[in-house]
């Protein structure tokens, strides 16, 4: 006697043979052999289906009543009145899919049904009932969908957006702007997103401010101003990092005091670039800020600090005695950053700390120090950048040089001159343009040697020097004849230098040319 098995449900679909379907969805031995069948069925869609495909939404087995939804769903017409009755039924997953599946099929005999379906005690249930009320459309669905824009779920009340933006009713737009300030990220994006469906556009106030905050266009935020400050902050508690850092930089652009205590709770953020983007927020806002970029300082991430070194070299004055202490900071970048600081700065108070700091340890540190220096223009660090001439580092030795010409102090002429020699030639570029700064007699003659220095930019320097000392006296040709073609010092011109400056002039750089 031959031993029967299961239908073989691959076989009966591939042969689109809808009788052994609908036998097989009947098979009570096997839950899978049903739901396959049902599957099956939905694939090719055949109206003979309706009523069996019906029938299974009251099978014992949850998932073959899902999946005799999801089949009647894709047969189309016919299958509404089954899935508006499964929409009133017991089991949540079977009431969700046929909330999927009245979508899927967009017949307006759904529509009631479904809006009922938003007030049922399952959210899974009213996420896809909106969703399908965004697919069918038609006026009588917006108020419904308006009302489910303040649903406890998330989910719901995202596709309830989705549905309104789908639907394009006038009647949206306000709803839609008021859920740009939803307290969940992606809400406000999809709410930003509706509203670009319903043609809306954006204004200059505070509904435009938070579109664009929601869309993450922060230049089109800072353009705005002070309407964006309010989503700007709350974009500081995006857990997307990113988004925090972009929100603090353009609440630093924007400015003004609303922005002071948000930011200077974003100094606590667990990430340190995004601390990073508040500490120069901070910068930019200017007085008011100093004291927490102060408290800043003493942040564990060396990142931090070096933000926070750089805001308050933005603020300046009042910021000179916390940087000053920051000089001693253990990481030679913050110390760095410090230097770099004041001499944005330039206040006098700094003058004897940025000296102690010429012999730092990190090069750059020092280098940083001389050239506040220079640009402080303090007598008192004449002999300390005079020694720094003497530096193993060439840039630093460039650096002091040029300090010491800004200066301009006549101690300064000797060790110049030496450094006419130095081997780097950036040292003696940098030594010629500061003895020209200088104006000291003494300079002359090394100046005129130097015009017959092997290097184009040494020689150009020399020139300048030479221009800068005697403004009215000692002309040259044309500038461009000077740095491309030769470098003329007439006997006319040099005659009208002191004797006692440049000594005979009849061998020294008359005429010379000098290949570039």
């Amino acid at each position: 006697m031959p031993l029967f098995g299961p239908p073989n449900v691959a076989k009966l679909a591939a042969k689109r043979d809808v009788p052994g379907l609908i036998k097989a969805l009947g098979y009570q031995k096997d839950a899978s052999v049903r739901e396959a069948a049902a599957e099956a069925l939905g694939g090719i869609a055949d109206a003979r289906a309706v009523e069996p495909l019906a029938a299974a939404l009251k099978d014992q087995e949850w998932a073959v009543r899902e999946a005799a939804a999801v089949a009647l769903g894709r047969i189309g017409a016919r299958a509404v009145e089954p899935l508006i009755l499964a929409l009133e039924g017991e089991e949540g997953v079977v009431r969700t899919a046929a909330a999927g599946a009245l979508g899927q099929i967009g017949d307006a005999r759904a529509v009631e049904p479904l809006i009922a379906a938003l007030k049922d005690p399952d959210w899974q249930v009213r996420e896809p009932a909106a969703g399908a009320l965004g697919q069918i459309g038609g006026a009588r669905a917006v108020e419904p969908l308006v009302a489910a824009l303040k649903d406890p779920v998330r989910n719901v009340r995202d596709a309830a957006v989705a549905a309104l933006g789908q639907i394009g009713d006038a009647r949206a737009v306000e709803p839609l702007i008021a859920m740009l300030k939803d307290r969940n990220v992606d809400m406000r994006r999809a709410a930003a997103g509706a509203l670009d469906s319903l043609a809306w556009r954006p204004d200059r106030g505070a509904a435009g401010a938070a579109y664009w905050a929601a869309r993450r266009e922060w230049g089109k935020c800072v353009q705005i101003g002070a309407p964006a400050v309010e989503p700007l902050i709350a974009a500081l508690k995006d857990p997307d990092k990113d988004v925090r850092k972009a929100a603090a930089r353009a609440l630093g652009q924007i400015g003004g005091v609303p922005a002071l205590e948000p930011l200077i709770d974003t100094l606590l953020d667990q990430d340190e670039d995004v601390r990073g983007a508040a500490t120069g927020a901070l910068g930019q806002i200017g007085v008011p800020a100093v004291e927490p970029l102060i408290a800043t300082l003493k942040d564990g991430k060396r990142g931090v600090r070096v933000a926070a070194t750089a805001a308050l070299g933005q603020i300046g004055a009042p910021a000179v005695e916390p940087l000053i202490a920051t000089l001693k900071d253990q990481e030679g970048v913050v110390r760095t950053f410090a230097a770099r600081a004041l001499v944005q700065i330039g206040d006098a108070r700094a003058v004897e700390p940025l000296i102690a700091a010429l012999k730092d340890p990190e090069k750059y540190v020092r280098i940083d120090a001389a050239e506040a220096l220079g640009q402080i223009g303090a007598p008192r660090a004449v002999e300390p950048l005079v020694a720094a001439l003497k530096d193993p580092e060439w840039d630093l030795r460039r650096v002091a040089a040029e300090a010491l010409g800004r200066i301009g102090d006549t101690r300064a002429v000797e060790p110049l001159i030496t450094a006419l020699r130095d081997q780097d030639k950036d040292v003696r570029t940098s030594a010629a343009e500061a003895l020209g700064q200088v104006g000291d007699a003494r300079g002359v003659e090394p100046l005129i040697a130097a015009l017959r220095n092997p290097d184009s930019g040494v020689r150009r320097a020399a020139a300048e020097g030479l221009v800068a000392m005697y403004p009215g006296k000692l002309e040259t040709v044309q500038r461009q004849r000077i740095l491309t073609q030769r470098v003329v010092i007439t006997k006319k011109h040099t005659d009208s230098l002191p004797s006692s400056d440049c000594g005979s002039h009849e061998d020294v750089g008359i005429g010379v040319d000098f290949p570039v």
